[in-house]
C-alpha cells in the first residue's frame, strides 16, 4: 500500500495548493500584526541614515534570509520594495507582505534570475527603495552572496 503525503497531495490538488497559501499568509500577518501591537520599537541609527530610512533617497537594504521580519521595524513599510522569491514558500511570503502593505518584487537567482534583476534595476531607476535577502534560504547561513553587491554597482 503506498503511503500518502499531503505535500503531495496539497501539491497536485490547486485548490489546496491557493488554500495551503491562503493560510500561511494570513497567519504570518496576523503574526506580524500582533508584534506590531506588542512591542515599542526604538529606532536609532545615525542622522545621515535618515534619508535612506524614511524612504527619501533610495537605498538598498540587505539583510540575512532567517531575519526578514526585522526591516519591517526599520522604515515606513511603503517606502521600500522586498525581493520575494517565486517558489512556493515565497507565494505565501509574498501574499503576507501584500497585506500588510508592503510592495513586492518576485524572483530569484535560481528561477528566472534575469527577470528578477530587470525588475529590481527598474525599481532602482525609479528612486525605489529595495529589501534583498544576502544570504538566500539554500545558505550558507549569513555568508553574503556576491548577487547583492552586484546589483548595489
Amino acid at each position: 500500500m503506498a503511503k500518502i503525503r499531503l505535500r503531495d497531495l496539497i501539491a497536485k490538488v490547486p485548490v489546496l495548493d491557493r488554500l495551503r497559501i491562503r493560510l500561511i499568509s494570513e497567519g504570518l500577518n496576523q503574526g506580524m500584526s500582533f508584534l506590531d501591537r506588542s512591542y515599542d520599537v526604538a529606532k536609532v541609527f545615525p542622522e545621515s541614515a535618515r534619508p535612506y530610512i524614511e524612504g527619501e533617497k533610495a537605498a538598498i537594504f540587505t539583510i540575512y534570509h532567517g531575519r526578514m521580519a526585522q526591516v519591517l521595524c526599520i522604515a515606513p513599510r511603503e517606502t521600500f520594495r522586498i525581493l520575494v522569491s517565486q517558489s512556493r514558500d515565497g507565494e505565501s511570503v509574498a501574499g503576507a507582505l501584500a497585506k500588510m502593505g508592503i510592495r513586492v518584487l518576485r524572483g530569484s537567482s535560481g528561477r528566472d534570475g534575469a527577470t528578477a534583476v530587470k525588475n529590481i534595476i527598474k525599481a532602482a531607476r525609479k528612486g525605489e527603495s529595495l529589501v534583498l535577502t544576502v544570504d538566500g534560504p539554500r545558505g550558507p547561513i549569513h555568508e553574503v552572496k556576491v548577487g547583492a553587491i552586484r546589483l548595489a554597482e
